[in-house]
């Protein structure tokens, strides 16, 4: 039951570690948008491809002004 948890947990430990180091992102930092998916596949599924068409919405409407 604790395996999701674990899994947030090394997903934060890395993106902090990855972020604290200048040299492999230079400029860049990562960030993390968790959804708790109440161990439910599709649901999870349904809050991903959500979260996909948004970033893409923003992605195209950013490259339609430049």
């Amino acid at each position: 039951q604790d395996e999701g948890i674990h899994q947030l947990e090394a997903l934060l430990f890395t993106i902090k570690k990855i972020n604290s180091d200048p040299k492999i992102l230079p400029g860049i930092k990562l960030g993390v948008l968790a959804l708790d998916s109440c161990d439910s596949t599709a649901y999870a599924l349904e809050q991903t491809l959500d979260f996909i068409n948004g970033f893409i919405a923003r992605n195209n409407a950013h490259n339609d002004k430049h």
